[in-house]
């Protein structure tokens, strides 16, 4: 039973949210400003561009360092925290749906991959029907 107690909390992040509290640190300005925007949605590499403001904001090293950042314990235990705050209660389906909307959208229009992006001319202005 323990065992499976501490396999939950391994899988949902609990470990690293109390190591994190037991060792003291608290996240500084910058740490709580990406973790927020990462929550929001933003993709990893234009939060820490909008928060550290790199003076190369194209070099390798702001791709790793966002990565780095986003694994850092403090921000993705804050990152899991926000993320759970800013979902619609579940009795709220009005609320529910917008927000799956948003993140469709967001993502068809965002989307790295030329498959899953959607096409504005053709997506964002097709009717019901068909046509």
């Amino acid at each position: 039973m323990l065992l499976l107690c501490l396999a939950l909390w391994i899988q949902n992040g609990v470990i690293d949210q109390i190591a994190y509290i037991v060792m003291g640190r608290k996240l500084n300005t910058r740490q709580m400003e990406f973790a927020v925007k990462v929550a929001e949605g933003k993709p990893l590499v234009t939060a820490y561009r909008e928060v550290y403001k790199p003076a190369n904001d194209k070099a390798a090293s702001v791709y790793q360092n966002a990565k780095r950042s986003a694994r850092h314990p403090g921000i993705a235990a804050r990152i899991k925290e926000l993320q759970l705050e800013l979902l619609p209660d579940p009795g709220d389906v009005r609320a529910i749906r917008a927000h799956a909307m948003a993140v469709i959208v967001g993502l068809s229009l965002n989307a790295q991959d030329e498959k899953v992006r959607m096409d504005q001319r053709n997506g964002c202005t097709r009717r019901r029907g068909g046509r």
